[in-house]
């Protein structure tokens, strides 16, 4: 079965919404959102918009979709950080340098003792 029109478009817009977290235009997100675009959508390796915007230090966009967005800071990304996490929070730790990603996911609620797939 061949998917809709309307599915295709909403699929079209949910990767420009990643694409431009990931770039960290935030006129393209705010634009994406008012369009429809979904801030859960994941790519095919279960990264979201919010995730993407952390792992590449777009402060503006992570905290444009955290609030204005209301994406969940504590979502979890199927097949690599499922379980009691943020994976946004963690990439930010991780990639180091995202000091203030990491300031603003924390007063957001984000959760610091959550474990991954591997505990």
């Amino acid at each position: 079965m061949r998917p809709s029109e309307e599915a295709l478009r909403r699929y079209a817009l949910d990767d420009k919404l990643r694409a431009a977290a990931k770039q960290g235009d935030l006129a393209a997100i705010k634009q994406c959102l008012q369009e429809g675009a979904s801030v859960k959508s994941t790519d095919q390796y279960g990264q979201t918009p919010l995730y993407l915007a952390s792992l590449h230090n777009h402060q503006k966009a992570v905290e444009y979709l955290a609030t204005e967005g209301e994406a969940a800071v504590n979502e979890g990304t199927p097949g690599c950080w499922s379980g009691r996490n943020s994976p946004s929070l963690r990439i930010a730790c991780l990639r180091g340098g995202h000091i203030g990603i990491v300031r603003f996911l924390l007063r957001r609620g984000a959760i610091v003792d959550g474990c991954d797939d591997g505990g």
